[in-house]
């Protein structure tokens, strides 16, 4: 007879947030039990297997824990009565990394009558799975880069770039990517002007430097730009990187690109000083009219207009390999460069 006075149908649900919750966060289950009737319910408890990879952390109300499993005891219920709580789980930060993808754990939880039997057992239990996925907040953090003063027209120099990435979390380690891209102003080359590199198992607390390397050659005068971006984001498709806003990082650097020239102050003589305390005129050959942007009028009077000093012979007489090869017949030859302290 007091079975069948405390016989009522009680029904469990849960629900979980969030979902799908972040490795190396939290997801929490609120879970409902309802007295559906027709009589009171005076035992109540509910039994809560949280899922194996997660660890509990914390629960509305006072429970009993063994391992995974909680005891919840909720007392008596009146018919047509619910009664709720949360129970708190974190979600380690490398599970998505370890198992190679997405996860989905299971939370089951029971309710029993300890007072009476359950009109309706089935409704007595309920599982509530959750999608634990990798979410990764990468960044550029620095980027610094090294190259060459000057490269001769011609000629190439190289150049480097470091870049620190970091993960800040919350899961990790995470796989990412670093792209590289580079580029310059007209009359400059950089090769290459992208680059890939790959940064696995990126962990929270532990940046990593990577390097990009690049020739430069220079094909016309003057001072040149070249511009590096640096650009991080996750190997896999489905991690997520909450703030893209940190993950890019530009640098520049500027070459000056030479036109190549010998120069002769005393032609000659050996040696040939000059006195860098004070300006020099110093003369530049050219082998075609308006080489390397300089005036064309220097052609002409370099190889075609002729010098008493060089015995009424244009200059370029006296050189025997005309190669961009200093030339002179006086000490203050015609234009070219005027000498740059420190810099020769």
């Amino acid at each position: 007879m007091r079975q069948e006075l405390n016989r009522t149908d009680l029904q469990i649900s849960q629900t979980d947030s969030p979902d799908p919750v972040a490795a190396g966060t939290s997801v929490t289950y609120t879970v409902n039990v309802k007295n559906v009737g027709p009589n009171p319910a005076n035992s109540v408890a509910v039994s809560d297997t949280l899922p194996t990879e997660a660890t509990f952390v914390s629960s509305s109300i006072p429970c009993a824990r063994a391992a995974q499993s909680l005891t919840c005891q909720l007392g008596s219920m009146e018919a047509a009565t619910d009664r709720s709580f949360t129970v708190t789980a974190s979600v380690p930060a490398d599970l998505v990394y370890t198992r190679g993808g997405p996860v989905t754990i299971t939370n089951t939880a029971t309710v029993v009558n300890g007072a009476g039997p359950d009109s309706d057992p089935p409704s007595n239990s309920s599982t509530e799975q959750t999608r634990v996925i990798a979410v990764a907040d990468l960044s550029v953090t620095a980027a610094t880069t090294t190259a060459p003063l000057e490269v001769l027209i011609g000629q190439t120099g190289s150049a480097s770039l470091s870049a620190t990435v970091a993960n800040g979390g919350p899961s990790s380690p995470i796989d990412a990517v670093l792209t590289t891209t580079a580029s310059a102003d007209s009359g400059l080359t950089v090769v290459p002007v992208s680059s890939t590199t790959a940064v696995n198992a990126l962990a929270v607390g532990s940046p990593r430097s990577v390097g990009y390397s690049a020739t430069v050659r220079c094909d016309a005068p003057g001072a040149k730009t070249v511009t590096v971006t640096t650009a991080v984001t996750t190997k896999n498709a489905v991690d997520i990187d909450p703030d893209p806003a940190n993950n890019n990082r530009t640098v520049q650097f500027s070459v000056d690109c030479v036109v190549p020239v010998g120069i002769n102050v005393r032609p000659g003589g050996s040696p040939n000083p000059i006195n860098l305390n004070t300006d020099a005129a110093l003369a530049a050959l050219t082998t075609v009219p308006g080489e390397y942007g300089l005036p064309a009028w220097l052609h002409e009077y370099n190889h075609h207009r002729p010098q008493t000093a060089c015995g009424n012979k244009p200059p370029v007489t006296r050189l025997t390999s005309i190669h961009r090869r200093a030339l002179g017949c006086r000490r203050d030859l015609a234009l070219g460069l005027g000498a740059r302290r420190g810099r020769g």
